[in-house]
């Protein structure tokens, strides 16, 4: 069995990665990549068949960010002990701890491994076994010839954060600067990380992400006295939330102290189908689908 078709089958297919391939014939569906920016503008790139040029598995695959969050679900699943299709948890758990701390002089083995023990320990970072580690998260990154990408994950809050671009100079590395990455990891993910109040407390249903998919975003946010909203279209949405507090209506918040649009009278209605399930959210007169 060939390489690619080995993958597709005990790999990809199990995981629910249906639209990615190691096969090297082309596609009309390819993106295509660019050049960085040069005074003429980008310029297309001829997809580079990299994995046929330097051979597999060393690189090639073809996927999605949809995809790559399948493989996201997979590993919070595998770390929890609840998916042992394509590794269990011991292993998937081997491959990313540091098996080398990066270090700038050459130790002798024992020494090594004693560092490398260290940063597990104090979570200091290092290269796994497929991945890299930085501090408590686990990414991998790479690019070629118009196209950059990168995977980051919180193992922790079981947040994942995917970029894929497709121009040389994208800034998507997690250490480069105004990186992609770490802006979506630092901006968005504190909005996903699950507290108590979101799991066992009385608003606990409203949680999700609300919108129309044009002017207003929203994600839901349940507090022990109330709900916050943030809003995901904003430069930086986690640093002003709007606070919600319930009034004697069901479904139905205000947020006396907000500031901005409707100021003093920011007035939220949640409605919900015949199995008493939260489906959208009323803004004043507009409605915001859930999306989760």
């Amino acid at each position: 069995m060939s390489y690619s078709d080995y993958v597709q089958q005990k790999v990809l297919s199990p995981i629910g990665m249906n639209n990615s391939t190691f096969r090297t014939e082309l596609s009309e569906d390819l993106v295509t990549g660019y050049t960085r920016l040069l005074d003429a503008g980008r310029q297309p790139n001829i997809f580079p068949e990299i994995g046929a040029a330097i051979g597999l598995p060393s690189a090639g695959l073809k996927t999605s960010v949809n995809d790559l969050a399948q493989f996201l679900i997979w590993n919070f699943s595998t770390l929890k002990g609840q998916d042992h299709q394509v590794l269990d948890l011991d292993t998937l758990s081997y491959m990313q701890r540091i098996h080398w701390a990066q270090l700038e002089i050459v130790l002798p083995s024992f020494l090594q491994g004693a560092v490398n023990t260290l940063s597990n320990s104090l979570d200091i970072g290092g290269v796994g076994l497929g991945f890299f580690r930085q501090g408590n998260l686990v990414m991998h990154g790479g690019g070629f010839d118009g196209y950059v990408s990168e995977i980051v994950i919180d193992r922790e809050n079981e947040i994942g954060v995917i970029v894929l671009a497709n121009s040389s100079d994208a800034p998507v590395s997690f250490n480069s600067q105004h990186s992609i990455s770490t802006n979506l990891l630092e901006i968005i993910a504190p909005g996903f990380a699950v507290n108590e109040a979101e799991q066992i407390g009385e608003y606990s249903d409203y949680r999700n992400i609300y919108t129309e998919n044009n002017f207003f975003k929203y994600i839901a946010i349940p507090r022990q006295e109330g709900i916050d909203l943030y809003d995901l279209l904003s430069p930086n949405p986690m640093t002003s939330p709007v606070k919600l507090i319930p009034t004697n209506k069901k479904d139905r918040f205000i947020a006396p102290e907000h500031k901005g649009v409707y100021q003093r009278e920011f007035e939220v209605l949640f409605l919900r189908d015949i199995n008493n399930q939260v489906t959208s959210m009323q803004l004043q007169v507009v409605t915001l689908n859930a999306t989760l």
